[in-house]
């Protein structure tokens, strides 16, 4: 008989391993599948679970996604994510369990604003970009992005991944510092960076 095309997919027991469910992700090539097998399946299944949300079973950019998050070790940062509300009439809200450590406020100037209005004020821009936007366009590059500082008249965008930041960069960026320049009564330029989490 000739070699299996298919890698060994349960260990001993039966018991899914990593490259299982990498395959049923449709993360097939082999080289991939070697470099991820060691990583723990618990961070497989918090970025597929992330991705599930903004990505259906059949989008063709779904295993790439998957892929680049667990090589940027998606699903470790501070034990949590963090994810957008997905529908304009909710507040963000922090996913699942809030664990016993304490959050780590960032230590800011005075002049930067209290999370409370910077959410308030990046609801009203995502409300606009909302009805500007397809709805397409909108959910996939839009929705996911956090609003994280305003310092006079710079605002700093948090991205989900190094896809949606340069997207937003070169296609995006008129349309957001038009939003929030409205939203601020003032000018305001963006700087885009990956986290959505200071």
């Amino acid at each position: 008989g000739g070699i299996s095309e298919r890698t060994e997919t349960t260990d001993p027991a039966g018991e899914i391993t990593t490259i299982t469910r990498l395959q049923e992700e449709g993360i097939l090539d082999p080289r991939v599948l070697q470099e991820l097998q060691e990583r723990p399946l618990g961070q497989i299944e918090k970025v597929i679970r992330y991705v599930a949300s903004c990505r259906s079973t059949g989008d063709p950019r779904r295993p790439g996604l998957i892929v680049h998050l667990i090589r940027c070790g998606f699903g470790f940062q501070r034990g949590r994510l963090q994810l957008a509300a997905r529908d304009s009439d909710t507040v963000p809200r922090r996913t699942a369990s809030r664990s016993a450590a304490p959050r780590h406020l960032p230590t800011a100037p005075p002049n930067v604003m209290p999370d409370s209005e910077l959410m308030t004020r990046w609801r009203q821009v995502l409300d606009q970009l909302s009805q500007q936007l397809e709805r397409e366009v909108y959910e996939t590059w839009i929705a996911s992005n956090q609003l994280l500082v305003v310092e006079h008249d710079r605002a700093i965008l948090g991205t989900p991944n190094i896809f949606v930041r340069q997207e937003v960069e070169h296609s995006y960026t008129a349309e957001i510092e038009a939003a929030l320049s409205q939203s601020y009564g003032r000018p305001m330029t963006l700087q885009v960076v990956i986290g959505t989490t200071i």
